[in-house]
């Protein structure tokens, strides 16, 4: 019964993604204009159906934490949202001129940010990537020095955005790779908690996770009717799809930023579970926080509304 359920998911997802592509190409809304988020999802479902077929492990579909993870995807992106506020290295054409719809398609896309890595991740693991090995030792001190470089990683892009833009993809990755090590996390913990328990293999396929997902990221998105365009200084020549070919090298380094600002969130989340009026306002105070970010988006990130 679970395996054809499994199939039948995978061949609804397969059928929406043929169906949205071949109408995108013949211009039908509302695929033409939302085609990122169609294949995005489409893409998700197969491949969590793929996976619990094969190893009845889910990312999403049959995860009890499936909704805390989509709004942490929305916050965690909307975050990088903001330091494109100061370094304007991309815009949004295209955009639905209603703000209801405009805040649902952001909300919508942006969901897809951490399912999309971390279901890929896991499907990089049923073929054998990173297969589990024995531990490796953390070097005394590495922590500290990933949170302090981290830190200051993290902040040059706000005071010198034209040279250090590219750091807005690692400060975060090293200073959250050193919180969740220090914490001690919770179960499955941060990479460096993994490295020293198994190895290398999860952070390997991140990494690739990170590849694969912004070559589909630009892919897709190349495609749609509203899109991102790129503004990067020093690498505005030879892209692929909307990207200069440069720029993909911090899709890795990215994917490990998300899972390890995750990994820091849902252990703040644990503690708090036994004070829920403190967990219900950091909800709020996230939501109210993501819904200023998205009205900063619409102001400085949106170049073009639909008529």
């Amino acid at each position: 019964m679970r395996s054809r359920l499994d199939l039948l998911m995978m061949a609804a997802a397969g059928g929406v993604f043929a169906a949205a592509t071949a109408l995108m190409l013949h211009g039908r809304e509302p695929f033409a204009t939302w085609y990122y988020s169609f294949a995005w999802w489409s893409y998700i479902v197969f491949a969590d159906a793929w996976i619990h077929r094969g190893a009845e492990r889910s990312v999403l579909l049959r995860n009890p934490e499936a909704p805390q993870m989509l709004a942490l995807s929305i916050a965690i992106w909307a975050a990088f949202e903001t330091y494109n506020f100061r370094l304007g290295n991309w815009y949004y054409i295209e955009i639905p001129s209603d703000q209801v719809l405009r805040w649902l398609g952001y909300s919508v896309a942006y969901a897809t940010v951490l399912p999309g890595i971390l279901v890929t991740a896991e499907l990089l693991s049923t073929v054998g990537v990173g297969r589990a090995a024995s531990g490796l030792p953390v070097p005394r001190g590495l922590a500290t020095s990933l949170f302090w470089g981290g830190l200051v990683g993290s902040v040059l892009p706000w005071i010198w955005p034209t040279y250090f833009f590219p750091l807005v993809w690692l400060g975060p990755t090293a200073f959250f790779m050193a919180v969740n090590f220090r914490s001690g996390g919770i179960e499955g913990g941060g990479i460096l908690t993994d490295i020293s328990q198994r190895g290398l293999g999860k952070l390997y396929r991140l990494l690739a996770a990170g590849m694969i997902c912004g070559l589909l990221w630009e892919c897709w998105n190349y495609w749609a009717r509203s899109k991102w365009i790129y503004d990067i200084p020093f690498f505005g020549r030879s892209p692929l799809f909307e990207m200069p070919i440069a720029g993909f090298l911090g899709f890795p380094p990215f994917a490990v930023a998300c899972h390890e600002m995750y990994e820091a969130a849902r252990e703040l989340l644990d503690r708090m579970r036994s004070h829920p009026v403190a967990q219900l306002v950091a909800w709020l105070a996230l939501a109210i926080t993501v819904g200023w970010i998205f009205r900063g988006i619409d102001a400085f990130t949106v170049r073009s509304f639909q008529p």
